[in-house]
C-alpha cells in the first residue's frame, strides 16, 4: 500500500534517516520504536506528505486516505464536541451530495447510449458501492459511541470545544480520525492524554480495525495488545521485526549479542593485524605481507555496535509505590526518603480540619523515594487536588 524507498533526511552535517526502506501492507499494525529524537515523528510526516525527504521516494496510491494524529496540533473552536466529531463524515456527505447531483442530471437526459450518460451511471454505481461499504450506524450514533469510548459523557456533547483542555481536544481529534476510517492511521503517542478505561477501549477498537496502523507509543502493553510488527529506528537506520514489542525485545537482545560477538572478534583480528604491521613494517623480507595486510584493513567493513535503546515502560502499573490514605487537607513532610501527608492544622476560626467536599472521606498518601505510581481518575477535582498536594513541599495544602 505504502512503500518507502531509500528515504534520507539530513541537514548540515547531520543525518537523521539514512536510506530507510520498508513497506506498509493493507492490514499491517506496526509499532514504530526508537529513542526520542531518532526520527519517528519525521518518518510519519514524510509518509503522510507533510514533510519531503532530502532524498528517496514514497510510493502511495493516489486514492489512499491517511489519518495522522500528531503529538502537537491546532484544535478547532467554534463548534460543540459532537459537531466537531461529526466533521469526520464530510467525505461521506460529499459523496451523498454528488450522488444527488448525478441523479438529477440523469433524470434530465435522454441520450441513454452516449458515453457521457454511461459515465454518469458508472460513477453513480461507484459512489453507491463506497457508501454501502461505509454503512453501519447513523453518523451521529457512531460519533457518540466513539466519544463515549474516549471518555466523554453525554452531557459533554453540546459543550463548546474551547471549554475543554488540550488533552480533551486531542481526544476529539483522535475520535475524528477513528470515525473517518482511513486506509492508514498514523498515531503519534495517542495514549498521552487518555485514562485507563479509554486506553482499553482504544486497544479493542484498533485490534479489530480493518486497515493499516503505524503507531508510536511509550506504553509497552498498548503496543503488545495492538501491533504485530515492530519497526525500530536506530542510528539512522531501521530494523524490521515481524513480531509484537515484547518479542522484538528478545530478538533484539539476541541480535545485539551476535553483533557484539562479531565486533569483538573483528577487533581482535584488527589488533593482531596492526601489531604485525607495526612489527614488520621496515623489514624487507616481510614488506609484501605488510602491504597486503594494510590494504586488507583499508578494505575491511568495520562492524558497528548499535547503542542500546531506552526501554519502553510497561504502561499503567503500580511499581515500587506505597500509598496510604487518611485525609485531603494535610501537611506534607519528608522523613527517611518517604513523602507523607498528615493532618493539616485547621484554618483560623475552625475547630477541626476541613473534610473533602466530595464523598466526605479522608485520604492521605505516602510514597517512597524512587517509587513510581499512577494517579487514576477522570481529572475532575480529585485529581487536580492530589497533583497540587504532591507539588507542595511544606506548609498547608491548597484548599478546594
Amino acid at each position: 500500500m505504502v512503500s518507502l524507498d531509500d528515504i534520507t533526511v539530513s541537514w548540515g552535517g547531520f543525518t537523521l534517516l539514512d536510506k530507510v526502506s520498508f513497506h506498509i501492507d493493507d492490514m499491517d499494525k506496526i509499532g514504530l520504536v526508537g529513542k526520542n529524537g531518532a526520527g519517528k515523528t519525521t518518518l510519519m510526516r514524510i509518509i503522510c506528505g507533510e514533510q519531503p525527504p532530502t532524498s528517496g521516494r514514497v510510493d502511495r496510491p493516489q486514492s489512499i486516505r491517511i489519518g495522522y494524529l500528531p503529538q502537537i496540533m491546532k484544535h478547532s473552536s467554534g463548534r460543540t464536541v459532537l459537531e466537531e466529531a461529526m466533521t469526520a463524515f464530510e467525505g461521506i456527505h460529499g459523496m451523498e451530495r454528488e450522488m444527488e447531483g448525478i441523479s438529477a442530471a440523469l433524470s434530465e437526459r435522454t441520450d441513454y447510449e452516449s458515453k457521457e450518460y454511461l459515465s454518469l451511471i458508472a460513477r453513480y454505481n461507484e459512489l453507491s458501492d463506497l457508501l454501502s461499504m461505509e454503512a453501519s450506524d447513523p453518523p451521529a450514533v457512531q460519533a457518540q459511541k466513539t466519544l463515549l469510548g474516549l471518555g466523554f459523557r453525554d452531557s459533554d456533547f453540546d459543550k463548546p470545544t474551547k471549554t475543554f483542555s488540550q488533552g480533551w481536544n486531542m481526544r476529539i481529534e483522535l475520535a475524528k480520525i477513528l470515525l473517518s476510517k482511513p486506509d492508514l492511521m498514523l498515531l503519534d503517542e495517542p495514549t498521552n492524554h487518555l485514562d485507563i478505561e479509554s486506553i482499553e477501549w482504544l486497544e479493542d477498537y484498533l485490534k479489530s480495525y480493518r486497515g493499516a496502523i503505524l503507531l508510536v507509543s511509550h506504553d509497552r502493553r498498548f503496543l503488545d495488545n495492538v501491533t504485530g510488527r515492530t519497526v525500530e529506528i536506530l542510528l539512522s537506520h531501521i530494523h524490521d521485526y515481524k513480531v509484537p514489542y515484547s518479542k522484538y525485545v528478545v530478538l533484539r537482545e539476541e541480535r545485539m549479542a551476535q553483533q557484539l560477538s562479531a565486533y569483538e572478534n573483528q577487533q581482535r583480528m584488527i589488533e593482531k593485524t596492526e601489531d604485525f604491521i607495526a612489527r614488520f613494517r621496515y623489514k624487507p623480507t616481510k614488506s609484501n605481507q605488510v602491504q597486503s595486510r594494510i590494504k586488507a584493513l583499508e578494505r575491511l567493513e568495520r562492524i558497528e555496535v548499535d547503542e542500546t535503546p531506552g526501554e519502553v515502560p510497561a504502561g499503567p502499573a503500580l511499581r515500587g509505590c506505597r500509598i496510604r490514605c487518611q485525609g485531603h487537607n494535610r501537611r506534607l513532610s519528608r522523613q527517611g526518603g518517604i513523602l507523607s501527608c498528615g493532618h493539616r492544622t485547621a484554618p483560623r476560626g475552625e475547630s477541626r480540619p476541613r473534610r473533602a467536599q466530595r464523598g466526605g472521606k479522608d485520604h492521605s498518601y505516602e510514597g517512597r523515594h524512587g517509587g513510581t505510581c499512577p494517579v487514576l481518575g477522570r481529572g475532575e477535582g480529585r485529581l487536580q487536588r492530589i497533583h497540587r498536594l504532591l507539588r507542595t513541599e511544606s506548609g498547608g495544602c491548597p484548599g478546594p
